[in-house]
């Protein structure tokens, strides 16, 4: 996981295993349906790759490499997804759901920290942050179940 100042936090190995585990057992889609969404993942491809799961099972029809290989957009990609797929286990895609969505939670954590920090530096006129940062907590909060966070 990435951690360094102006740096976003992203965790591909965390969203490879989530594409791979998913390829391999598109069941699974129903582990992780309820806490990521395609706007977690960092990395282009698998965010791609993840919506076309989504649609493919929300529709009942199966996704593997071999409809991802007719697909053109991942035409010249297909290396690339085959790899996904070796070392990936159905079995944890749940688990690495709940990293992905943490990593999100910091990312909108820090971004708030960073608008803060802008607004005081400059005496920006606080209210209108205050109201963003309420309502972003609050979507937060309202998910901690979903996060297994005790409290905000």
């Amino acid at each position: 996981m990435e951690n360094v100042r102006g740096a976003m936090m992203y965790d591909f190995e965390v969203e490879k295993n989530i594409i791979g585990g998913l390829l391999n057992d598109n069941a699974r889609y129903d582990d992780v349906s309820g806490v990521i969404s395609a706007d977690d993942f960092g990395n282009g491809l698998y965010k791609s790759i993840y919506e076309d799961i989504q649609n493919a099972v929300l529709s009942g029809q199966p996704v593997n490499i071999q409809t991802l290989a007719h697909n053109q957009k991942y035409k010249g990609k297909i290396t690339d997804i085959i790899s996904l797929t070796t070392n990936a286990s159905s079995a944890n895609v749940g688990f690495f759901a709940d990293q992905l969505k943490d990593l999100t939670v910091a990312r909108r954590l820090k971004s708030i920290a960073e608008d803060i920090n802008h607004a005081v530096d400059n005496k920006e006129d606080l209210k209108p942050l205050v109201e963003k940062i309420e309502v972003i907590l609050s979507e937060i909060s309202s998910n901690k179940n979903k996060f297994n966070y005790e409290s905000l």
